[in-house]
């Protein structure tokens, strides 16, 4: 059993196309090697504080199992790290939707992927604002 806190449920995925349609039209955009980050704060269906999704391109990433292997490699890393951006977001009652795209190769170090995940997670949260009334 994992620890409280360390968990991912379905609370997390983002599923609702009209918030990803509007994620990709109006979010900010990070860009930390190999990954490509979308983000906004918006309200959100459920009482989550982060809803995300994770993406590894087709036109770069042509077998299945490649693809899939990437995606559970970045949930990982993101249900290790996700308090980075949950306890900033849950102390001032926001909610932040992201989109998480890999650029990177399939045989990418893991120990890096995670530094670099972790800078990418710290640049999110400082980019929060510090009072309730701003929307990012």
């Amino acid at each position: 059993m994992q620890p409280i806190g360390q968990h991912l449920g379905k609370e997390y995925k983002l599923r609702h196309k009209q918030l990803i349609d509007t994620l990709f039209q109006t979010g900010l955009v990070k860009k930390q090697s190999p990954f490509l980050l979308y983000y906004k704060l918006m309200p959100l269906p459920t009482e989550s504080a982060i809803q995300v999704v994770f993406s590894a391109p087709k036109r770069k990433f042509k077998r299945a199992v490649d693809r899939n292997r990437i995606k559970r490699v970045l949930r990982e890393l993101f249900r290790k790290n996700k308090l980075i951006l949950e306890s900033p977001l849950t102390s001032k009652k926001l909610q932040l939707a992201l989109f998480l795209i890999y650029n990177g190769t399939v045989d990418a170090n893991e120990k890096e992927l995670e530094r670099r995940f972790i800078q990418l997670m710290n640049q999110i949260s400082h980019a929060i604002p510090q009072n309730n009334s701003s929307e990012n």
